[in-house]
């Protein structure tokens, strides 16, 4: 993810393909007829007048963007044979986990074969399924490039031309410029090799789902139309996709596709955890890959904040370029300080994000932060910026994702303490913004100055203070001196004595105004996942009380309770007494309900975004 193509190239792929002309093309066949049953074939036509060294160097790709492990590509790989100009065949030789070499040779083609990575082992070769290919016969084929695509030492700059046999059945997606359509053949362009891999192409036998969002287009594509419908990916979608261009300001691509997989047991050769699950962000797209959960609303869930995800990715300010970060070397993975930044300030959006557009509740907000603090108190002591340029290291894969959890729990206190030394005139989102727009397109950071330039950037020298301590240094937050800004209470543990009818998550579908009810933990009464919670003792329920209602409804003294919901188009009332436990509750976030006029400004400035000239709450004092 951190790495990236730049998106002019993108945007301008048609018209630099065709000012490249035949002789310096590299044109690429991909034979995917009965594809289910037969390793693929790939033809690689190198150009008639390109010059070639002595020494002509073939390599898959041992980083791809999203890839925060070596892969190895070439393990997939079946066949590799050369052809050179008297049309003699050449069995190349290996020199390395993913490089091959022919000598003193000139060569005018390449074939080889190569397996699908779902149906491989991952410690083989690395990839996670957002990230490899697959075919699921009279379903789908999954191609990411750099999966199973190699470059020529030399010629990574120069244009491809894809012809892509595949059965009459299907039909290809891609953000690739497609340049023929046929029942049996498709045409891509693609500016170079870069771009190549940034841009998977997926065959289906479905449709696609479109929508416009600003002035991008967005393209669905799903293996599951039955469960993921129309009406639902456009209702999970796009509330998601507008929020982030509403926040970002718009977004830089012309066009953005959702490729969605959710995957059943035996489309992979191995049962994946969830945490090694989820997507892989491309600058015009991105793949997701879920298990099929019986769960819809768990599955829409994933599939919401993926996408808010992903989507901040594209967020210009979080693709500062530095000295690191311009370079994307397919060999080696470079070190930087910022994986912070990159990933915990986008994790961190894309939850404040949905929370201003009503697209999570605020008590959701509240759980996913506490979940982060819980999880990176498992990594602690953790210095942010050390950790990060330690994280390429062989052994140290566990170590990214704390950048998810401690990286976006840092982002919400830089958010909080940027308020209270502005008075509420700038956020973390303004002062990336301003940094963003104080440098030009071809101006590079140096990435040890970052830290150095935000703070500049600010104009808040206390600001370095907050950097040494908890980005640089590994000073615990104090979550009571940021939080009470806003009203919040922490507090590390509780035991107490829990009345539970229901330990389950409530989500809430801004379209119906609905509560839901799903991950059912606990049940007294007899829920479903699914449910829509209508009412708790005769009370209605709406997504700002549901949590108040649960709480007041536990605090009675082992009482029947009464639930009405509304399953399957009938309406049904539980009544039950509740399960009696002792617990110890850890990390706990309660909200202030009578914040003093100061607390209840900043809350509002910090969940509106919308920043103040001055101090309006005095006028309150």
């Amino acid at each position: 993810m951190l790495a990236r193509c730049i998106i002019f190239l993108i945007l301008l792929l048609w018209s630099f393909a065709t000012r490249a002309s035949h002789n310096d093309t590299l044109l690429v066949y991909i034979n995917l007829k009965n594809a289910h049953s037969a390793y693929p074939e790939v033809s690689i036509k190198l150009p008639d007048k390109i010059s070639q060294p002595p020494k002509l160097r073939i390599v898959f790709p041992s980083y791809v963007p999203g890839s925060f492990t070596e892969v190895a590509p070439a393990y997939l790989i079946n066949n590799l044979t050369l052809k050179n100009s008297s049309d003699h065949e050449i069995t190349p030789k290996k020199i390395g986990l993913n490089m091959y070499e022919s000598h003193n040779t000139p060569i005018k083609e390449m074939k080889f074969r190569f397996a699908f990575s779902w149906q491989n082992a991952v410690d083989a070769h690395g990839f996670f399924p957002q990230m490899g290919t697959a075919v699921k016969k009279e379903s789908f084929i999954l191609l990411n490039f750099g999966a199973f695509f190699p470059f020529i030492e030399g010629m990574e700059k120069l244009p491809l031309k894809l012809s892509i046999q595949k059965d009459a059945i299907y039909t290809g997606f891609s953000p690739l410029s497609k340049t023929y359509i046929g029942n049996n053949e498709e045409t891509y362009v693609a500016s170079n090799y870069l771009a190549l891999i940034d841009n998977p192409v997926v065959f289906t036998t479905t449709y696609e789902t479109t929508f416009k969002a600003g002035n991008t287009t967005f393209h669905c594509i799903t293996n599951t139309y039955g469960k993921l419908s129309e009406n639902i990916l456009l209702q999970t979608l796009k509330p998601v996709c507008e929020g982030v261009i509403k926040f970002c300001r718009g977004l830089n691509v012309r066009d953005y596709y959702f490729f969605i997989f959710l995957i059943d047991s035996g489309d992979t050769r191995e049962t994946f955890k969830e945490e090694h699950l989820g997507a892989i962000q491309h600058s015009s797209s991105s793949v997701m890959v879920f298990n099929n959960d019986n769960d819809f609303y768990k599955v829409a869930r994933e599939i919401q904040f993926t996408a808010a995800h992903e989507l901040f990715h594209l967020f210009e300010p979080l693709n500062i370029k530095t000295d690191v970060t311009s370079k994307f070397n397919l060999k080696a993975r470079l070190p930087t300080a910022h994986l912070w930044l990159y990933e915990g300030v986008t994790e961190y959006f894309s939850l404040l994000m949905q929370l201003r557009e009503d697209l999570i509740t605020q008590s959701e907000f509240i759980q996913e932060i506490r979940t982060k603090i819980s999880m990176m108190q498992f990594f602690e002591p953790f210095a942010l910026v050390k950790k990060s340029e330690e994280s390429i290291l062989a052994g140290n894969e566990t170590l990214y994702r704390n950048f998810y959890y401690k990286g976006c729990v840092a982002a919400m206190m830089l958010d909080l303490r940027l308020l209270e030394l502005s008075e509420g005139q700038l956020n973390l989102q303004e002062l990336l913004i301003r940094f963003r727009r104080s440098i030009n397109d071809n101006y590079v950071v140096k990435d040890e100055e970052l830290i150095g330039e935000l703070v500049r950037i600010s104009s808040f020298p206390e600001l370095r203070d907050f950097f040494n301590q908890h980005i640089i240094g590994t000073v615990p937050f104090d979550f009571n001196k940021y939080l009470a800004l806003i009203g919040w209470v922490y507090q590390q543990s509780r035991e107490d004595t829990a009345k539970i009818y229901l330990s389950a998550s409530f989500r809430y579908l801004r379209g119906s105004k609905n509560v839901f009810i799903t991950n059912i933990n606990i049940d007294q009464l007899g829920f479903k996942d699914g449910d829509i919670l209508l009412k708790i003792n005769n009370k209605r329920v709406y997504k700002d009380n549901v949590e108040d209602l649960m709480e007041k409804v536990s605090s009675l003294s082992s009482k029947d309770a009464s639930f009405t919901v509304k399953r399957d188009g009938k309406i049904i009332k539980l009544t039950g007494k509740p399960l009696v436990v002792n617990k110890t509750q850890r990390n706990i976030i309660k909200v202030e309900k009578r914040p003093s006029p100061e607390k209840l400004f900043y809350r509002n400035t910090f969940r509106s975004g919308q920043l103040s000239a001055g101090r309006p709450y005095r006028l309150l004092n």
